[in-house]
């Protein structure tokens, strides 16, 4: 060390651990004879971002006790930026190697355990100070280099402009959509804020994917939300719907490690995943069971099922399958699709207390699965064709036409079809709990929309489902077969839709039954009968005008016109008689 002292910024939000800290260091500085000198100290980093300093400061120690790490990263850049020198000594509880590695990649100069002895933190404030690195020997940095070097990220690359200024942009933009959706849960925005902030938030999720898309290296920038708990439904705080994690699980990144996917399967979910920030209200005139939920509810069931079905994806890669497989066990694989997602969103050990009895919630629910299996997931159209163009980027068909699954049209036309995938899964998550615990209040509170938590409204919309079920199953959808056509449910900018696509259905056709069969006999009839009928009915109404006006009107006028000349003569009698008199 040179006689210059090493200046320090102490950060940490215990106000006695950074006491202590400040004291251990002051004697062990006396016994090392190191010239150390604090100069300030704070709770939070922001309180230091404006702080006028006496001096500028070599080292930053930042003391953190928890594993979301997020949350420093853009306060850290600016003060950076403000002091380009500055080194940053991490006094952290233990952290796995992935997220050691997360460390390293975002420029952070050391890590150490805050647990370690006053000695060791010594050191690592020494060596960081220098311009070296620091890494507590309780962590394998062989590990940790494994996880830097499999994001493909080059040491030097961090230190260009263009990577600097990239990774700050994102922070950025991650920093205002987590204002905009906090904001955004508010339930009394006027119309007008509600659209200015839904644009807002569309706005910065393109400018983040494009960032993704141009930049020459690959950027871990999303935000890395604390994976939920296990839902506890029994809680003591049962009717908070804010649980300790942001609700942008639809906004975050898709970890392509976790992806071992075509390309085109990458630019299918990246799409949707950018449609799941949009509005998500129920724009179809039908009922969906997904109506339910409260807004934040039905995002984060809808993004956990975009991720099962990457994991899905990711699993059928891994494991080889061959396209035949697919065809054949395409129900199980969207059963499966189901059951992860009923686990992951609820929770695998989520009870619920009904009387004096407490129910594993899961466990409960999974009980309908030939039910959901009938209802919704077998209906599922397309599904096939989807998983073929992602996996093994086979072609798509779309109206006879045979597109390369790489095509714009074909990624397209893929979207649509996830889209109404995730769409009808997260119906089926939520039928058996509409069926089975509508009524339980705990559930209410954690899970539904606000407008509709009362006995009436509930039952209500639960007959409502039942009708559409019913309407779909002997009329709706035997009109789509006989069409040769698929109704789909996708995202638009102002919420979910329908859109209808062409599909050979002839097999369907021909399997009719019943009063199915007999309305489509019914609307061959008609479409039989329409045009002839319409033929005749123009027919007789011309025939009807022409009567009316040129023969009926036309009399009615000559009529009309003789009596006028009638009483015309007369008057012009009646003067001439007058005159003769006079």
């Amino acid at each position: 060390m040179s006689d210059r002292p090493v200046k320090l910024i102490l950060v940490d939000n215990d106000s006695l651990w950074r006491l202590g800290l400040i004291t251990a260091l002051s004697k062990s500085v006396d016994n090392l004879q190191t010239n150390l000198q604090i100069i300030a100290e704070a709770g939070q980093l922001e309180e230091l971002i404006d702080l006028e300093l006496t001096s500028i400061p070599d080292v930053l120690i930042l003391g953190i006790t928890s594993h979301y790490l997020e949350q420093f990263w853009q306060p850290c850049q600016r003060l950076r930026q403000r002091f380009p020198s500055l080194s940053i000594l991490l006094l952290s509880i233990p952290l796995a190697p992935e997220k050691v590695s997360q460390v390293r990649g975002r420029g952070i100069n050391g890590y150490c355990l805050r647990t370690e002895a006053i000695d060791t933190i010594l050191t690592a404030i020494n060596q960081v100070a220098q311009g070296e690195s620091f890494w507590s020997n309780h962590i394998d940095i062989t590990l940790v280099d494994q996880q830097f070097a499999s994001k493909n990220l080059d040491i030097s690359t961090k230190t260009t402009f263009l990577y600097s200024q990239a990774i700050t942009g994102v922070r950025q933009i991650d920093e205002e959509l987590e204002r905009i959706n906090s904001y955004l849960q508010q339930s009394q925005l006027s119309n007008l804020n509600w659209l200015f902030w839904t644009g807002k938030r569309r706005e910065l999720l393109a400018a983040r994917w494009l960032i993704k898309q141009f930049l020459p290296i690959e950027i871990n920038y999303s935000s890395s939300s604390v994976p939920p708990s296990e839902l506890e439904i029994n809680r003591n705080n049962s009717g908070d719907d804010s649980p300790n994690y942001s609700s942008s699980l639809a906004l975050t990144e898709i970890n392509e490690q976790s992806i071992v996917i075509s390309n085109i399967g990458t630019k299918i979910c990246e799409s949707i995943q950018l449609r799941l920030g949009n509005n998500l209200v129920n724009l179809t005139g039908n009922y969906l069971e997904l109506d339910i939920l409260s807004p934040r509810k039905k995002q984060d069931l809808l993004a956990q099922i975009l991720q099962e079905f990457i994991t899905l994806c990711t699993d059928l890669s891994l494991s080889q399958v061959k396209l035949e497989y697919i065809i054949v066990k395409k129900d199980q694989l969207l059963q499966d699709l189901w059951r992860a997602t009923t686990t992951s969103f609820f929770g695998k050990y989520s009870s619920l207390s009904i009387g004096t009895e407490e129910l594993e919630l899961v466990s409960s629910l999974l009980l309908d699965e030939k039910v959901i299996q009938t209802e919704i997931l077998e209906k599922i159209p397309c599904v096939e064709e989807l998983l073929s163009q992602i996996l093994f980027g086979a072609d798509l068909t779309i109206d006879n036409t045979t597109y390369p699954g790489e095509s714009g049209e074909a990624i397209a036309r893929a979207e649509l079809i996830l889209e109404n995938l995730i769409i009808q899964v997260a119906n089926a998550v939520l039928q058996p709990l509409l069926n089975r615990f509508s009524e339980v209040e705990t559930i209410k509170l954690a899970f539904y929309d606000q407008k509709l938590l009362s006995a009436r409204d509930i039952t209500k919309f639960r007959n409502d489902i039942s009708w559409k079920y019913r309407l779909d199953n002997y009329f709706y959808e035997p009109k789509l077969i006989f069409e040769s056509s698929y109704k789909l449910y996708v995202f638009s900018e102002l919420g979910i839709r329908t859109t209808n696509i062409y599909a050979p259905r002839s097999q369907e056709l021909q399997s009719l039954t019943g009063l199915r069969y007999f309305f489509t006999l019914w609307l061959e009839l008609k479409d039989a009968i329409a045009p002839r009928l319409k033929t005749i009915t123009s027919f007789l109404g011309q025939s009807l005008v022409y009567v009316l006006t040129q023969i009926i009107g036309r009399g009615l006028g000559l009529v009309g016109k003789g009596i006028l000349q009638g009483i015309g003569n007369s008057f012009q009698e009646v003067r001439a008689g007058k005159g003769a008199r006079k």
